[in-house]
């Protein structure tokens, strides 16, 4: 006999029964690598109009697609394209699809060129693909809890300064909530393109 503290709550028993979610779980997430397959190609095209932006060392042909199980209990796939990492330097656009949390397209910076990028972007701040922005205020740039994210207006220059000092890095992204009806309709290549290009632009002169 189970003692009390083993036996099962009804939302439990209720998930036990359901075979469902394990049987089109495969799916879901065949799809979402075939988008990120998709938007890696497009991606690769655009890449010669950032030729002076993007490190030379920086992979921008092969990307990297990781699948995993377990980001804070969930499945999730990502892409990096373009991608450039080292003990000092990082430069990678980082696709996420983060299971029942959204689809973010983020932009990973740290390295000899951080202070000139991040007062690129306070010099950027009022131009309007900074109002769907949001930035990293934690001193990891790989947690992706969206409250760990504030809107790039809400911070002021001095802030900025201060966060990039602290942290030794710089997180942008944009985030498509898989809560929202217009999701199921998401072109990803569409939105990944646009949000590459944006991030490009606020870091850029």
């Amino acid at each position: 006999m189970d003692s009390l503290e083993d036996s099962w709550e009804a939302k439990e028993f209720e998930t036990l029964q359901n075979t469902e979610l394990f049987q089109i779980k495969p799916q879901i997430l065949k799809k979402a690598e075939h988008r990120l397959n998709a938007l890696r190609d497009a991606i690769v095209l655009e890449l010669d109009a950032y030729k002076g932006l993007i490190p030379e060392e920086a992979d921008i042909i092969e990307g990297h697609l990781v699948r995993g199980e377990n980001l804070n209990g969930f499945p999730f796939r990502s892409l990096d394209m373009p991608q450039m990492f080292s003990k000092t330097e990082m430069f990678t656009f980082r696709v996420l699809f983060w299971w029942g949390h959204y689809l973010g397209f983020s932009l990973i910076l740290k390295g000899h060129r951080l202070n000139e990028f991040a007062e690129n972007l306070i010099q950027n701040k009022s131009i309007v693909s900074c109002n769907e922005t949001y930035l990293s205020f934690v001193p990891t740039p790989w947690e992706w809890e969206q409250e760990k994210f504030f809107r790039i207006p809400e911070c002021s220059e001095e802030k900025l300064r201060s966060l990039v000092k602290e942290n030794d890095y710089l997180k942008l992204i944009r985030i498509h909530s898989v809560q929202d009806d217009s999701f199921k309709n998401l072109d990803w290549v569409k939105e990944g393109l646009d949000s590459l290009k944006s991030h490009f632009e606020i870091i850029s002169i």
